[in-house]
C-alpha cells in the first residue's frame, strides 16, 4: 500500500534499444510483497540459482529478525513480552530502531514506531472498530502504550516502559532489506543492478553503458507519464490514497500522526524521496507524509533531502520538488 513508485519497467530495460539484453532478473515474494533484482550483466562466479538462494536466505532471516507478522520473530518476541527490563537484541534491529528514532527526534515525534496500540484503535492494525472512531477513553487508554521517547537504549539493550509498547519497523525494514539484497549482489562483484522490494529501489551503476536505470513514478490517478534516471541512489515512496477506512462516513487515512494520535487531515497524499540509503529514503517518505506540509518542507531543507510531495487540490493534483529531484525527472519512462 505504502508503493508509488510502480514496477521497474522491466520490459523498456530488458529491450534497452530494441536489441536483445544480457540482463538478469531474479524475483520472488517476501514481506506481503514482491522483490527484484535486475544485474546489467549475468554474474560472473555464482549462477543465478545461487545469487537467488542468497537473496533468499538473507529476507528470511531479516523477516526472522523484524517481522512484526512473524510471532517467533525477535521483535515480535520483544513486544509480547511485559516485561520492561533491558533486553539484548540482535545489533541489527537495534541499527534500524536507532534510524528511527533520529527521524522521530526531527519530526517531533509526529514519525513515531511505537504506535501500534494506536493504530489498532483507529482499526487498521490487529483491532476492528467497525466502521467507529475511538472513544477518547479508548485513545487514551492506547496512547499510554506509545512514545519513541520512552524507549530505553543501553548498549546492545532496549527496554520500553511499558508492558504493553510495541515496535514496528515497517516503515524501514523494506528499505533495509534491498539495502542488504544490494550487498549480496555487490560482494559477487557485479556493480550495475537494480533490486526493489514493494517498490522501495536501490539503483546502483547503469542498466547499459553510461545510461542510467529508469524508474516510473505513479500519481494518484494511476497514471505514469514520468519518471527517474537514477544511477548510484535509491528512491522509497509513502502514500495516504489507497489506505484508508471509512470512519463516521469519512474517508480516514491509515497514517496516524504520533503527536496527536489522529490520522493526518493535511493535503499531502504522496512523499517520494530519493537518497543514498534505501532505508532512510524509506523511513522518510513516512516521516514527510505525516508532518504537515510545512513542516515537511522544512525538514527536507534542514535535512538536504531530494523530495517529490503530491498535494491534493480542489482540481486534482499539485507537485512539488526539490530541485535535485527535478533535475533527475524524465518524460514517458518507457
Amino acid at each position: 500500500m505504502r508503493s508509488i513508485i510502480v514496477a521497474l519497467l522491466l520490459v523498456s530495460q530488458l529491450l534497452g534499444c530494441g536489441g536483445k539484453s544480457e540482463q538478469a532478473v531474479l524475483s520472488g515474494t517476501t514481506m506481503g510483497t514482491t522483490w527484484s533484482v535486475v544485474l546489467a550483466t549475468p554474474p560472473g562466479p555464482i549462477t543465478l540459482d545461487a545469487l537467488q538462494k542468497a537473496i533468499e536466505g538473507e529476507l528470511l532471516r531479516i523477516n526472522q529478525l523484524m517481522s512484526t507478522y512473524q510471532a517467533d520473530s525477535e521483535l515480535s518476541q520483544f513486544n509480547a513480552s511485559t516485561s520492561t527490563e533491558l533486553t539484548r537484541l540482535n545489533a541489527e534491529i537495534l541499527f534500524v530502531l536507532d534510524a528511527s528514532l533520529r527521524i522521530s527526534e526531527v519530526s517531533d515525534g509526529a514519525y513515531d514506531v511505537t504506535l501500534g496500540a494506536v493504530i489498532d484503535a483507529w482499526g487498521f492494525g490487529a483491532a476492528d472498530q467497525n466502521g467507529e472512531a475511538p472513544t477518547e477513553q479508548q485513545l487514551q487508554e492506547a496512547s499510554e502504550a506509545t512514545g519513541f521517547n520512552r524507549i530505553v537504549r543501553a548498549g546492545s539493550k532496549m527496554s520500553k516502559d511499558h508492558p504493553q509498547m510495541r515496535i514496528d519497523l515497517s516503515s524501514l525494514a523494506k528499505g533495509y532489506a534491498v539495502d542488504r539484497i544490494g550487498l549480496i549482489v555487490e560482494r559477487i562483484g557485479a556493480y550495475d543492478y537494480l533490486a526493489e522490494i514493494g517498490g522501495e529501489v536501490r539503483a546502483r551503476g547503469y542498466r547499459t553503458k553510461d545510461k542510467p536505470w529508469r524508474v516510473g513514478i505513479e500519481i494518484p490517478n494511476g497514471e505514469v507519464a514520468q519518471g527517474l534516471a537514477m544511477s548510484n541512489l535509491s528512491v522509497a515512496s509513502s502514500g495516504s490514497y489507497r489506505n484508508y477506512r471509512e470512519i463516521d462516513g469519512k474517508r480516514v487515512s491509515h497514517l496516524i500522526d504520533g503527536q496527536t494520535h489522529q490520522p493526518i487531515s493535511h493535503n499531502t497524499v504522496a512523499a517520494t524521496v530519493l537518497h543514498r540509503n534505501t532505508m532512510l529514503a524509506d523511513a522518510w517518505a513516512t516521516a514527510l507524509m505525516v508532518v504537515a506540509p510545512e513542516k515537511a518542507q522544512a525538514i527536507i531543507h534542514e535535512q538536504s533531502i531530494e523530495v517529490q510531495l503530491t498535494y491534493k487540490t480542489d482540481t486534482g493534483f499539485d507537485i512539488w520538488r526539490t530541485p535535485g529531484f527535478a533535475e533527475m525527472v524524465i518524460d514517458n519512462p518507457e
